[in-house]
């Protein structure tokens, strides 16, 4: 008579897996990011850092150019917001879009 043992480990396997699975989780999740520093606020979507980088804020868009104040009263908004905060992000993809801006969904920090 042929043993049940593949059948007895099947239960142990399946705690395995599922323990790999969650250490696997545990290990892609994004660790606490330092605050990054705000240099400018370039528009009312786009950030540059104080090391270069520049950061579109995921999602939104900014009113058309043909709407110049508005324009303006949105960037001087978000300027307002950050207020010298740092900002955390989480980057959208990991490649920038054609304007060299890294896609990002942004918190202020604190």
């Amino acid at each position: 008579m042929p043993e049940t043992v593949g059948i007895a480990k099947s239960g142990s396997v399946a705690g395995l897996l599922a323990a790999a699975l969650a250490a696997l989780v545990l290990l892609l999740q994004p660790a606490a990011a330092a605050p990054l520093a705000v240099a400018e606020v370039e528009g009312p979507t786009v950030l540059r850092l104080a090391d270069g980088r520049r950061l579109v804020l995921a999602g939104l868009e900014g009113p058309r150019p043909e709407h110049a104040a508005l324009d303006e009263a949105a960037r001087r908004g978000l300027q307002a917001l950050l207020d010298g905060s740092g900002l955390v992000v989480r980057p959208q993809t990991p490649w920038p879009d054609r304007l060299g801006r890294l896609p990002v969904q942004a918190y202020r920090a604190g």
